[in-house]
């Protein structure tokens, strides 16, 4: 007899039928307890325990930092931005965006990818 055939054995599969549950971790426990009788304990992992860390120099929350930035002012113009788009994104008025940087965009309709944006 072989060691899987051996474990079969203990694990009372060859007796039981298996039948599957929903929940695998009952069925060799059941067939283990119709077996032999008694209530066999799935391994269970214990809990990891970590080490104290030392506290260290606080570092600035990522949500904090960006709630404490302050409104945006500036956006870099990213590929297949367009002003309407990048209007909507912030929610600021089209025509006031364009007026803002009728300086530095001349033509609406022809942004590129660098380009610096003020936000009205």
């Amino acid at each position: 007899m072989g060691f899987l055939d051996g474990l079969k054995k203990n694990l009372g599969f060859e007796k039981a039928e298996h039948k599957p549950t929903g929940r695998p971790s009952e069925a060799p426990q059941e067939a283990a307890e119709a077996s032999t009788g008694e209530t066999v304990q799935s391994p269970v992992p214990e809990p990891s325990v970590e080490a104290p860390v030392a506290p260290g120099p606080a570092l600035p929350d990522a949500g904090a930092s960006a709630a404490n930035a302050g409104p945006v002012t500036e956006v870099v113009v990213e590929a297949d931005d367009t002003l309407s788009g990048i209007a909507l994104q912030f929610g600021v008025d089209l025509g006031a965006l364009i007026a803002v940087n009728a300086d530095t965009v001349p033509n609406p309709d022809h942004i590129y990818p660098g380009q610096v944006l003020r936000l009205p």
